[in-house]
C-alpha cells in the first residue's frame, strides 16, 4: 500500500512538472514575442529616421555600401525592404532576398501592421508615398524551446525516481509515529490500562496523542466508577429475597443474581420471554406462588420474581377462617331472627313491633354480608359456580329496584324505575327481552359497585 501511494504521488509530482514546464515555455515565449515585437517597432523608426536623414528624394538610385553602412549596427536577424505603392520593391537590405509578393498584397499599402506568423514578425510602416516592411526571423526560438523541453525532460526523469524514494521516505518517517499511536490505541483497547508510553516528536501528531492519553485516563476513571457501582448492586441483588434475571435480544440469560434450580431457571425463562412488558402476574410453579415484573432497557429484558407463597398461603388460610367464621355465624342470626318474628305474633305494642321490624332488618343486611363474603371466598378459592337463569327484562328491572331499595343508603341513589318501566312497556322487543344472569352473582356485583 505504501510503495502505491508512494508511485501515485510520484506520478502526480511529474503530471505537475510536465504541465508547470509547458506552461513556462509557452509564458516564456509570450513574453519574448512581445519583447520583439517592441524591439521591431523601435528599430524601424529608427530606420525612417536614417533614410529621411541621409538619402535624397529618390531612394532608388542609393548606393548599396552606403546603405550598408548607414545599418550596420541594426542585429543580424533584421532585414527590411523599402516598396511603392506598385509593390516595386526600391531598397533591400542587407541583400537581395526572395520577397513573397502575395503576402505583401494581402496588406493595405499605408496602412500600419504589426503580422507574427511562422516565428517571422513582420511590421510595417508608411512613410511619404512608400512602404517600409521590416522583418525578424524568430526560428531560433524553436531551438530555445527545444533545448528547454530537453532539460524539463531530463528535470523529470530525474525527479521521478527522487519523488518515490522521497515518498517512501516521508511515509517511513510518519508511520513510524503514527504506529507509536496506534500501538498505545491498540493496547488501552484490549484494557491494559497500565500501558504508558512517551511521543517524543513535536509535530502534528503529539496533539492528538496528548488528546487520546486524555480520553484514555477519563475512560479509565468512567470503567473504574461503572466496576464500583456494578459491585454495589451486585450485593444489593445477592441480599435482596427475590430472584432478578436479565436476558438479551436472543433470550440467553446475562445476568442472574442468585443459583437456581434448572428447572425453576427454565420456568422463569419461559414466563420472561412469554409476559408482556411492563406486566406483572402471579405465576405457579409445582407449590410455590411468584409475583413476576417484567421491564426493558436497552433491548435486553428484566425480570423479577418475588416468592410470595407463603403471604399466598397465609391468604388463603386467612379466607378459609373467615369463611368458616362466617358460615358459623348464620345459625345464631337465624335463630335470633326466628325467634323476634315469632314475637311478631304476639300482641304487643305498635312502638315494639316497629323495633322488631328494624332489628330484623338489619339482620337481613347482616345475613346478607355473610352470605356474600362466603360467595366472595367461594370465587376465590374457585369452588363457586354460577348458576344461570333466564328472566325477562322487566322481571330483571324490578329485582334491581327491590335490591336498591333495600340497601341502607338508598336514598342517596337515583334509580328513575317508572321512566324505565314506561319504555320497556312502549317496546314490544324489550318487553320479550329474556336475561341469562346469575342473580346472586349480579347482586353482589352491584353491591360492590355501589359500596365503592
Amino acid at each position: 500500500m505504501k510503495k502505491i501511494v508512494s508511485f501515485y504521488i510520484a506520478l502526480l509530482v511529474i503530471i505537475f512538472l510536465i504541465l508547470n514546464n509547458f506552461f513556462v515555455v509557452k509564458l516564456w515565449e509570450f513574453y519574448f514575442v512581445e519583447s520583439k515585437k517592441k524591439e521591431i517597432k523601435y528599430i524601424a523608426n529608427n530606420i525612417l529616421d536614417v533614410l529621411k536623414n541621409n538619402t535624397a528624394q529618390n531612394l532608388e538610385n542609393i548606393d548599396k555600401n552606403y546603405l550598408i553602412y548607414l545599418f550596420s549596427n541594426l542585429p543580424e536577424y533584421i532585414y527590411f525592404i523599402v516598396y511603392d505603392k506598385d509593390y516595386r520593391i526600391i531598397i533591400y537590405y542587407p541583400v537581395f532576398f526572395n520577397v513573397d509578393y502575395d503576402f505583401l498584397k494581402s496588406i493595405k499599402f499605408n496602412q500600419e501592421k504589426l503580422v507574427f506568423q511562422d516565428y517571422i514578425l513582420t511590421y510595417f510602416l508608411p512613410f511619404n508615398n512608400y512602404m517600409l516592411a521590416i522583418e525578424m526571423n524568430l526560428n531560433f526560438i524553436k531551438e530555445i524551446r527545444k533545448d528547454l523541453i530537453y532539460i524539463a525532460i531530463f528535470i523529470i526523469l530525474f525527479s521521478f525516481p527522487f519523488s518515490y524514494l522521497l515518498s517512501i521516505l516521508i511515509f517511513n518517517l510518519i508511520e513510524k509515529r503514527i504506529n507509536i499511536i496506534k500501538e498505545f490505541v491498540f493496547n488501552v483497547s484490549l484494557g491494559k490500562f497500565d500501558y504508558n508510553i512517551d511521543y517524543k516528536y513535536n509535530d502534528e501528531l503529539k496533539d492528538i496523542f496528548i488528546k487520546i492519553k486524555l480520553m484514555k485516563e477519563y475512560l479509565v476513571k468512567y470503567i473504574n466508577e461503572i466496576e464500583q457501582n456494578k459491585k454495589i448492586l451486585e450485593e444489593i441483588f445477592n441480599n435482596v429475597p427475590f430472584f432478578v434475571i436479565i436476558v438479551d435480544s436472543y433470550d440467553k440469560i446475562i445476568y442472574l443474581n442468585k443459583p437456581l434450580d434448572q428447572n425453576l431457571k427454565k420456568f422463569f425463562l419461559k414466563n420472561l420471554t412469554d409476559i408482556e412488558l411492563n406486566n406483572d402476574k402471579i405465576i405457579k410453579y409445582d407449590k410455590s406462588y411468584f409475583k413476576m415484573v417484567v421491564f426493558e432497557n436497552n433491548l435486553n429484558r428484566i425480570g423479577i420474581f418475588i416468592d410470595i407463597t407463603d403471604f399466598y398461603n397465609l391468604s388463603e388460610l386467612k379466607d378459609k377462617a373467615l369463611a368458616m367464621v362466617s358460615h358459623d355465624l348464620r345459625t345464631p342470626i337465624a335463630s335470633i331472627k326466628a325467634n323476634l318474628q315469632f314475637l311478631l305474633t304476639k300482641n304487643l305494642e305498635n312502638d315494639i313491633k316497629n323495633k322488631i321490624n328494624s332489628i330484623l332488618l338489619e339482620l337481613d343486611r347482616i345475613n346478607y354480608m355473610i352470605h356474600r363474603y362466603l360467595d366472595y371466598s367461594r370465587i376465590k378459592l374457585g369452588k363457586k359456580i354460577a348458576k344461570m337463569e333466564v328472566i325477562k327484562l322487566i322481571d330483571f328491572v324490578n329485582f334491581v329496584n327491590d335490591f336498591v331499595n333495600f340497601l341502607e343508603y338508598s336514598e342517596n341513589i337515583d334509580f328513575n324505575d317508572e321512566v324505565i318501566f314506561k319504555n320497556i312497556e312502549n317496546n314490544q322487543e324489550l318487553k320479550n327481552k329474556n336475561i341469562p344472569i346469575d342473580l346472586e352473582l349480579f347482586k353482589q356485583l352491584l353491591s360492590n359497585l355501589l359500596d365503592n
